[in-house]
């Protein structure tokens, strides 16, 4: 599997965002050029919870549209773990919907935040390596 790449300013981003929704799990998507994520969408969690997130398809569908428009591509979807470690979940990979996404968990267990890549495919979770680009 091929590294996930993220711009710096993008990861930056990603990871304030997710703090400052503590205590709530904080959720996105990301998107990029050439497999490089340059941009971080922050949405709201429609869950509102320390536990779980979910995003409400309208913010998806917007997203998508201004991904489209922007000329990028939809590469991954990030939330935080307020509390645990940067790892999928059962309830995570349950509900990962989009098997081409990258997904990335923030865990704000420590400081500074670690942050964990996967593969979700058929309901089993596969780690990536997730480097952070100028």
């Amino acid at each position: 599997m091929f590294p996930f790449m993220i711009k710096c300013d993008a990861y930056q981003q990603m990871v304030t965002y997710c703090q400052s929704q503590i205590p709530f799990e904080a959720c996105g998507i990301l998107s990029g050029i050439n497999q490089v994520v340059t941009t971080t969408w922050c949405l709201p969690n429609a869950e509102r919870s320390p536990y779980r997130y979910s995003i409400a398809l309208p913010f998806i569908n917007q997203t998508f549209s201004s991904i489209k428009q922007k000329g990028e591509q939809f590469l991954g979807i990030f939330h935080s773990h307020p509390t645990a470690p940067p790892d999928p979940s059962p309830e995570d990979i349950r509900n990962a919907n989009y098997p081409e996404a990258t997904y990335v968990i923030v865990s704000l267990l420590t400081y500074p935040p670690q942050t964990g890549c996967f593969q979700i495919l058929h309901h089993q979770s596969f780690k990536k390596q997730l480097v952070v680009v100028p």
